[in-house]
């Protein structure tokens, strides 16, 4: 009798009774451990060779391709010690795989992990290696570009520092600004020790040319070590605040024009053609109701006593009290002195010219009428004009000439009359009629 057809027997071990528990005869079962263990080393040798085909197979379906991978890998940093922080920007990496033909086109950026291991890091800047995480087994790591990576580790600070503003600039003549008031008197600053250290105040600029109205508004803050140096690698909680300067009208101001005066009187037969200032305009300071009485300001007076010319002085403001001008300024005035112009009526004989050797003439006086000053006229006498008559070739007999005036300068010509003169010219031995007689 043979196993396969032995009695059934009560299992005696374990292994007997798993075997009734699958339902396998525990003859066969036998039977089949004996030929496996009697066949291990081919079995082995199968699972190998078939392993090794399925591999080739699959390489020459799909070759594998080994390349830079195109898109840089950011780094992360993990592990980082309590009470520390980086302070230092990790340039991303670039990796070198070997992968099958038909995952590159499905790899991205973030397809990759790299980080940098810093559960060991201690304070300052150090080297570190870039551990790159797969998405596939099949993708093989061959290199990282680069295979560190420089990381800065501080340990990490936070400390409260004063608020200060700095004005530039200034307002405008007759205003001033109050003392700036932040909204928080002292903000945080945060960072490496060292940095933290050298943080003396949060500083805002603020420019104050040209306003006239408070100010009011969000200033950002810098952190400097006290002398206005700037200092790198901290930030500011919060970095930017609210500051408000007061402006305030301190004095008035008001712009009027100028009336230049005189006193005193110019020189007989002139008069006083014109007078300027030079501002026009004067700026005033002064209490806002004393300003607003004021509509114009005079010059402190210029005196032209017996002036015959223009009469030109540098003068002060005659300002009432509690006034003044905004600069202290003087003003030129400048009195424009001019004769007083007339007219007067000469009569005047005219010469002949022209007359031959042993003929004669006579005409009738003409009257001249000129213009200038009137002391030039008042000196002035009838022999100071000339009056030519010109009968150069004349026949004998009346002719009628135009008259060639000549008069002292300062003066103008204004009417000859008549405009044309009749000459009798005739023979010395004959005695001259009356020019127009018959």
């Amino acid at each position: 009798m043979n196993e396969l057809t032995r009695p059934y027997a009560k299992p005696k071990t374990a292994r007997d009774r798993a075997l009734v528990f699958l339902g396998i005869p525990t003859a066969l079962a036998l039977q089949f451990l004996r030929s496996l263990r009697q066949n291990l080393g081919l079995a082995l040798l199968s699972l190998v060779l078939s392993t090794i085909l399925w591999v080739l197979v699959s390489n020459d379906l799909n070759p594998a391709r080994v390349d830079v991978f195109p898109n840089p890998i950011p780094v992360q940093t993990n592990n980082i010690p309590p009470g520390m922080a980086v302070f230092s920007v990790i340039d991303p990496v670039k990796i070198r795989i070997s992968a099958p033909q038909e995952l590159w086109s499905r790899l991205r950026s973030d397809s990759f992990t790299a980080y940098v291991d810093l559960s060991k890091a201690t304070p300052g800047a150090q080297s570190y290696p870039v551990i790159i995480q797969r998405p596939d087994p099949q993708i093989s790591i061959r290199e990282v570009i680069p295979d560190k990576v420089t990381v800065r580790v501080e340990i990490v600070k936070s400390r409260s520092v004063p608020v200060y503003v700095n004005l530039s600039g200034g307002v405008p003549l007759g205003w001033t600004n109050k003392h700036p008031k932040p909204a928080v008197q002292e903000v945080t600053v945060t960072g490496p020790e060292a940095a933290v250290n050298r943080v003396e105040r949060a500083e805002a600029d603020i420019s104050l040319e040209g306003a006239t109205l408070t100010i009011s508004q969000t200033f950002p803050l810098v952190p400097t070590d006290g002398r206005g140096n700037k200092i790198d690698d901290v930030r500011l909680e919060p970095n930017s605040v609210n500051i408000e300067v007061p402006i305030e009208q301190q004095v008035y101001l008001s712009t009027v024009p100028i009336n230049p005066a005189v006193t005193g009187n110019v020189a007989p037969g002139y008069w006083l053609s014109g007078i300027t200032v030079e501002p026009s305009t004067v700026m005033l300071v002064g209490d806002r109701d004393a300003l607003q009485a004021i509509t114009f300001v005079r010059t402190v007076p210029v005196d032209v006593s017996g002036a015959s010319e223009d009469v030109t002085q540098a003068v002060g403001l005659d300002l009432p009290q509690g006034v003044s001008p905004a600069s202290a300024q003087k003003v030129t005035v400048r009195a424009s002195v001019s004769p007083v112009i007339g007219t007067k009526t000469f009569a005047v004989a005219p010469n002949l010219n022209g007359i031959p050797n042993g003929w004669q003439g006579s005409a009738n006086p003409v009257n001249v009428t000129v213009s200038g000053p009137i002391s030039v006229l008042r000196d002035m006498y009838a022999t100071d004009i000339v009056v030519t008559l010109d009968v150069t070739g004349l026949p004998a007999g009346t002719h009628v000439v135009a008259p060639k005036v000549t008069i002292p300068p300062r003066t103008e010509l204004v009417t000859i009359s008549p405009e044309k003169v009749s000459v009798t010219i005739q023979p010395s031995s004959q005695p001259p009629p009356t020019p127009g007689g018959g």
